[in-house]
């Protein structure tokens, strides 16, 4: 199995649960890498942490790419595990690009998601529910199928230009949530 990831390596995004996850997953018997898109300062602190949990051969850090889509469309999970999160974009491409999506339910995420309705949805930022919820994913086919359909009905027909309004019109919306 091939698990993505997203986002800078800023201490926010969440890559040392992914790695630690990841350590999980393979520690129970499932064959799958991660790949890491994005640059930051704390890269060569999650690649210790790979190397440390014996995981290293497992992940690929890929810096900042230009073609995400295609990269989420090769991968059977995308794992958001950010701290904090406005409406990530890239929880739109991974819908786009038929990729399912498991996230931390913050911010913008539930609503993007329609509730987790296109995307799984995780309460904490625990690495063993993460480890759970991923392989529960990744061995259920049918259930990563359903996600993909409902990703990219609630993304069909967006443009560039409708998905950055979608997402300014969530940001406003949250911020005046009380």
């Amino acid at each position: 199995f091939r698990l993505v990831h997203a986002g800078a390596f800023d201490g926010r995004k969440g890559q040392a649960v992914v790695v630690e996850a990841l350590a999980r997953l393979v520690a129970s018997g499932l064959d799958v890498r991660a790949t890491f898109l994005g640059e930051g300062p704390a890269r060569a602190g999650v690649e210790e942490q790979a190397r440390s949990l014996g995981v290293a051969e497992r992940c690929a850090f890929e810096g900042g790419v230009d073609d995400v889509p295609r990269r989420l469309a090769a991968s059977h999970l995308l794992l958001l595990p950010s701290e904090s999160e406005a409406s990530p974009l890239v929880l739109l491409e991974a819908m786009a690009a038929g990729c399912p999506v498991l996230a931390h339910d913050v911010g913008g995420i539930s609503e993007l998601t329609r509730s987790g309705a296109c995307g799984r949805l995780v309460p904490t930022l625990d690495a063993e529910t993460w480890a759970r919820a991923a392989r529960d994913l990744l061995l259920d086919a049918a259930a990563r199928a359903a996600l993909v359909r409902a990703g990219r009905d609630a993304t069909a027909g967006r443009t560039v230009v409708a998905t950055a309004a979608l997402v300014e019109s969530e940001l406003l919306r949250l911020a005046r949530r009380p």
